[in-house]
């Protein structure tokens, strides 16, 4: 058994060890001096918010909602429409009818919704082509222009026809107005700006990164819509033996107005032309009642009718041409609204074969 004295000194010499261990771990020479870590960008991702979103009308097969009778003679009011049947309906007298519904006729076609369900505006585009044959009725810009009806009291006019493109809606005024458009040429062709509802859609995510402006379930705002038809009217004549009607062509398209901007933008920038003008010589008479004009202090003015314009400032002045030089007086100045200045400049600018000459003239 160990004595009491030699378990105090194993204990002694337990605790310094301990001690001289903990010592041990801050040595400067273990300490790191500096720390790092990466870091990884990455892009959220992109939502492209010009969605374009168009609902055009569709025609069923086998139907044609453009199609006309044309009765000059009138022989459908005539007879009640006994070559078609009873059950059948002829509404208004303009013997012109489309067919707008089974069994039943009028004077203007079934009307055609086009709605711009997009984010932004769109322009859309009706266009009416014509093929007119040789026996067809002349085609007049309104029924104020067709001839009277032929009646007993009444001697008949020659076959027309009026027929129009009538448009209505939610037209922005960049492009054409609301309203009827004759079709009295071989066509007719209108541009229709419709605004979109950026209202009516939201971001969502699809995924990690991968976004979408999405088109609300419940469309905070109504949707702008354009609508159209065909109408038309007839002069009613006595003999319309040989006549014949036009074949009609409906089109409607759609562009979003963003493309076409910058298409057009484009173009300018290819044709726009900078012209700098060309230098002349002008003088006062000595007692300046009047100003000289010419290419050059020897003349010029060859031919006075290539002489196409003479301004002074902005306005246009009036001249004579003598030997050469173009003729203003002080009294023709005055009338293009100069003022006199004995220390100023008047500039003066014409065109002569096509070029264009600018002249500062001071007085004397």
């Amino acid at each position: 058994m160990l004595s009491k004295s030699i378990k105090r000194k194993i204990s002694v010499l337990l605790a310094c060890i301990m001690v001289l261990g903990t010592n041990v771990s801050v040595f400067a020479a273990d300490t790191p001096t500096s720390v790092s870590s990466n870091g990884v960008g990455t892009f959220e991702g992109h939502v492209s918010r010009n969605v374009v979103d168009i609902t055009l009308p569709t025609v069923t097969v086998g139907t044609s909602p453009f199609s006309f009778i044309l009765d000059s003679e009138g022989l459908i009011e005539e007879t009640s429409a006994a070559a078609y049947g009873s059950d059948f309906t002829f509404n208004d007298d303009k013997y012109v009818y489309f067919k707008t519904a089974d069994k039943t006729y009028g004077a203007s076609s079934s009307e055609f919704t086009v709605s711009n369900n997009s984010s932004v505006s769109c322009n859309i585009t009706l266009k009416v082509d014509v093929a007119r044959g040789t026996n067809d009725p002349t085609l007049v810009g309104s029924t104020d222009d067709l001839p009277e009806d032929y009646s007993d009291s009444q001697a008949s006019g020659d076959p027309s026809l009026y027929l129009g493109l009538v448009v209505t809606g939610d037209a922005l005024s960049n492009g054409a107005a609301a309203g009827t458009y004759a079709i009295s040429e071989n066509s007719v062709s209108k541009t229709f700006c419709v605004a979109g509802e950026p209202d009516n859609y939201t971001v969502s995510a699809n995924g990690a990164h991968d976004y979408q402006f999405k088109k609300l379930a419940n469309p905070a705002k109504a949707w702008k819509q354009i609508k159209f038809n065909l109408t038309g009217a007839a002069n009613k004549v006595d003999d319309a033996k040989g006549i014949t009607a036009p074949n009609l062509t409906v089109t409607w398209s759609f562009a979003a107005v963003e493309e076409e901007a910058e298409e057009a933008e484009e173009e300018e920038e290819e044709e726009e032309v900078v012209t700098t003008p060309t230098d002349a010589y002008g003088q006062f008479s000595s007692d300046n009642s009047k100003v000289w004009l010419a290419l050059s202090d020897q003349g010029g003015i060859a031919d006075s009718a290539k002489l196409t314009s003479v301004k002074l400032g902005d306005s246009d002045v009036e001249y004579t041409v003598e030997d050469g030089w173009i003729l203003v007086t002080w009294q023709q100045m005055k009338a293009a609204g100069a003022t006199w200045d004995a220390t100023g400049t008047y500039s003066f600018t014409f065109v002569y074969d096509g070029t264009t000459y600018t002249a500062d003239v001071n007085p004397r």
